[in-house]
Formats: structure tokens, sequence, C-alpha cells
């Protein structure tokens, strides 16, 4: 099946919420956007590939998941653009979501959310404690 606008998006979606609200809809959605997305696009934002989407012990997503399912996009940081960290060139949010993310790591000072995630188009934020989502 392929779907070619948003609002085909929007429709498969509406006539399946059903399917999503039962006990497994949260897996079905992030298959939907890793098969969606391809897992080599995936892998190929990734800070590091090797790195699990979800965390095997407490079941909590890693940041790239959380960017993925926020921007589109597998970057494993939460700040604007590109920063160079030793000489690595580290990927973070490339423009203005449409839903923000919020993390009290901040406050601790452990982590800077950029201006792209904290100001987005829709008044709308993901908010993260210090240990999970």
């Amino acid at each position: 099946m392929t779907l070619e606008t948003i609002d085909e998006v929007e429709e498969f979606f509406r006539e399946r919420i059903e399917m999503l609200q039962e006990t497994f809809g949260v897996l079905i959605m992030l298959y939907s956007v890793l098969l969606t997305k391809g897992s080599d696009l995936v892998k190929g934002e990734m800070s590091d590939a090797s790195e699990a989407l979800i965390d095997g012990t407490f079941g909590y997503g890693s940041q790239s998941l959380i960017n993925l399912m926020l921007t589109g996009r597998a970057v494993g940081h939460v700040w604007d653009h590109e920063q160079d960290v030793g000489g690595l060139k580290l990927r973070g949010i490339d423009r203005q979501s449409e839903v923000g993310f919020l993390a009290l790591l901040e406050h601790l000072r452990y982590c800077e959310v950029g201006s792209f995630f904290k100001n987005p188009k829709n008044p709308v934020w993901v908010l993260s404690s210090d240990t999970h989502l």
C-alpha cells in the first residue's frame, strides 16, 4: 500500500484508530514509522548505529527514537544543527519541529535543548524526566 499525501495518511490512521488504541498499538505505530523511513536511513542518521532504539532493561525510548518520532530524523541530540565535539560532527535538530521537546536534564545542566525544540510550530511539547519520557 502506498500513501501519497498527508491527507491519505491521516485517513488511513483515522480508519484504524481502534487498532492503535489496543495493547500493542504503540508498537504498531513504531513499526509503521521504522518501516516507512527504512532501517538503513534510520541507522545512517543515528550517531551510533549499534545503539538500541529501545532500552532492553527498562523499555525506554532512546533520544534517537524520540527525535525520529517527533521530527522524522533519528539524530541522537536535541540541540540545533550540528556541533563539533572533540573533532566529531554530531547532528542535532535541523529545523523547527511541529511538536516540541523539553528535558529536565537541561535544568540539571546535563544537556541543552535547542530553540527548534523549545519553540515548536504548535504549542505542544513532549516532556522528558531525568529517568524516562
